[in-house]
């Protein structure tokens, strides 16, 4: 499933009931919207996780012997699980399965909230990583798992979170698109779906935001340069600062992260990286062209973004659009009934995106 197919989802829902725009949990909101490799809010979406494991159970009824034999060659572990999706008596065991846990119905509470599932089509965010970020006022709510980038493989997350639990269960969902040659260290789409004023229906903003908009520094020099900052504090002397940098800008995420035993301690010390918008890239706040009562995508536009790719994406993803140009801007009707202005925002510190937005009605 491709992004573009995600956001008009999103629209036709909202079109219906825009009440809901305020009146959900903004999971429930991204739930309705689409197939999951992986849904985080198991607990709170567990009617959407049963949907899902059916559309699973019945697509493994129909692989082919070839790709059966394929992976019991290879994944000997997974095969075990995917048979039990597969033969499951119900619904129940089949998510279990997928989720490799019996307590299924319980919220993970790790990095990403979704993970978007593969299709056929090789469309626009096919398979995005999703994370969901809510707020009542305008500010964006911080990132406390992961630094938000625009892209991230399967591999990437597992080593964040310190768990095999989302490269698994999109694998197993994924199957048999999974099989393929470096399907788990594959860079995927990040996108970042943000509400603010989420209790106002009068000011209400929400956008799915590509991870672009947020990453304008790659995260290794990011971290590296905390480390120089810290170090700049404690009074490191220059030379031993130009020493010490180069060990301390490869320590992994998960690594600094890590609960540490101390002997004689009765506690166990661990540090958090979190991360706090600023506010050039508060899109919500800091870009008048996001108006109150709007639901955004934003993505960064590519040399070869013109309004015939535009198009085309759209119809990659299923979704029939009529682009119309408006000089700078364009304006689109998709599915017939929905109206978009896209236009360019220019990130004061990362160039030209382009904004789809729709107006609440």
């Amino acid at each position: 499933m491709g992004i573009f197919r995600f956001y008009t989802t999103l629209l036709r829902k909202l079109a219906k009931s825009p009440n809901d725009a305020v009146g959900k949990s903004l999971d429930k909101l991204a739930g309705i919207c689409g197939n999951f490799a992986y849904i985080g809010s198991r607990r709170t979406l567990q009617k959407i996780v049963l949907e899902q494991a059916n559309k699973l159970q019945q697509k493994l009824q129909q692989v082919d012997q070839h790709f059966w034999q394929q992976v019991s060659e290879t994944q000997l572990q997974l095969l075990q699980r995917l048979q039990r999706c597969k033969n499951a008596n119900s619904l129940e065991e089949v998510a279990a399965a997928w989720f490799g846990r019996r307590d299924w119905a319980k919220d993970s509470g790790v990095f990403p909230d979704f993970v978007l599932a593969l299709d056929d089509a090789s469309t626009f965010g096919n398979g995005s990583i999703l994370e969901l970020k809510d707020s009542d006022g305008s500010s964006i709510a911080s990132f406390n798992s992961t630094i938000p980038t625009r892209f991230k493989s399967l591999i990437e997350v597992k080593e964040i979170t310190g768990s095999r639990m989302v490269l698994e269960a999109a694998w197993l969902r994924d199957f048999p698109h999974s099989l393929a040659s470096g399907y788990e260290d594959c860079p995927r789409h990040c996108f970042y779906l943000v509400r603010t004023h989420s209790r106002s229906l009068d000011d209400v903003r929400i956008s799915l935001i590509e991870g672009s908009f947020f990453e304008t520094a790659p995260k290794r020099e990011l971290l590296q340069r905390v480390w120089e900052q810290i170090l700049d504090e404690s009074g490191v002397p220059e030379e031993q600062k130009r020493q010490l940098l180069p060990f301390l800008s490869q320590l992994e995420q998960t690594v600094i992260a890590r609960s540490r035993h101390i002997e004689g301690a009765s506690v166990k010390p661990r540090f958090r990286i979190m991360a706090e918008v600023e506010s050039d890239a508060n899109l919500h706040a800091s870009y008048p062209q996001i108006s109150r009562r709007t639901v955004n995508l934003v993505i960064k536009r590519e040399q070869h973004y013109d309004w015939a790719w535009l198009q085309d994406a759209f119809a990659a993803d299923g979704v029939g659009v009529s682009v119309n140009p408006e000089g700078e801007s364009a304006r689109l009707l998709i599915n017939g009934n929905l109206s978009v202005r896209c236009f360019s925002i220019w990130h004061r510190r990362n160039g030209e995106h382009w904004c789809l937005q729709w107006q609440l009605p």
